[in-house]
């Protein structure tokens, strides 16, 4: 009976010796586990009181593993606002914006954690084509001109980030970033202009397409809230520097330019993203 006690005693230490060890692995390092020593009471046996003995238990110890390896995919919505340098002059009269300075983008990030405050992060992003327009009306002595821009502009960026965060603060950990983008924009508009005089009608028309690649460097702030182990909610605002060189758009009418149409500065990104961390 005591022979078989034994080997079952042995068996089982064996095991959980086995499992530390493993567990351990996964890490990266092996560790050797500790032993403590543990004394029981017997329940009372026919009447009689059995003495104390001794039981050895295991405590699994793991020591910190020299690497942190931790992958993650996103998607996040951004909403974005654009400094387009697009202000023109009619006629000697005031500036006018042409286009719209609001974009909405999605973009889809992949990141690898590499320390437990430092990670690197690829991603692409695509906004829609948002729509601009703006009309000029002017009457004077004998003389009426109407004139109209019709635009559109799309932003699409491949960029890589350096990011990095605070220690949590319950389930928060604030975030900052810097990178650089690969930013391609394109753009297009239709101006079209009626003058109408003693002599008669003129009607005058003009259009620009273009597409422009520019590198500029990036940086923003941000949290990232845990909702689970391995599921996260991101917000974060990031500012753009593009600065394209933009094109020009002629006024037949006053055989004139219509310089840096189409430039945009920079952008600023809100963006709302959830996170999926694989291990």
């Amino acid at each position: 009976m005591k022979k078989n006690l034994s080997l079952t005693v042995a068996c089982v230490l064996a095991l959980t010796a086995s499992n530390a060890y493993a567990q351990y692995y996964k890490q990266g390092q092996p560790v050797k586990p500790t032993y403590q020593v543990q004394r029981y009471r017997a329940p009372q046996m026919y009447g009689q009181q059995v003495p104390y003995h001794q039981q050895t238990a295991y405590n699994q110890q793991t020591a910190p593993s020299n690497y942190y390896l931790r992958p993650y995919l996103g998607v996040s919505y951004i909403y974005s606002i654009a400094d387009f340098d697009d202000d023109i002059t009619l006629f000697g009269d005031e500036n006018y914006k042409i286009f719209s300075n609001q974009m909405q983008s999605f973009a889809f990030a992949a990141g690898l954690k590499f320390h437990p405050n430092f990670a690197v992060e690829l991603s692409y992003q695509k906004s829609n084509k948002a729509k601009g327009s703006s009309n000029y009306h002017y009457t004077g002595i004998g003389v009426t001109d109407d004139a109209n821009f019709k635009t559109q502009a799309d932003l699409q960026t491949f960029a890589i980030d350096l990011v990095a965060n605070t220690e949590s603060y319950g389930n928060l950990t604030f975030l900052g970033s810097v990178g650089a983008g690969y930013y391609t924009l394109k753009y297009s508009g239709v101006y079209s202009l009626t003058a109408t005089s003693g002599s008669g009608t003129y009607y005058g028309s003009d259009s620009a397409s273009e597409t422009e690649h520019k590198f500029g460097f990036r940086a923003g702030i941000g949290a990232e809230y845990a909702m689970t182990e391995n599921l996260s909610f991101r917000a974060l605002a990031r500012l753009n520097f593009i600065d394209t060189k933009g094109s020009d758009i002629i006024d037949e009418y006053t055989n004139t330019k219509m310089d840096d149409w189409g430039k945009l500065s920079h952008t600023v990104d809100l963006n709302f993203g959830i996170f999926y961390y694989l291990n």
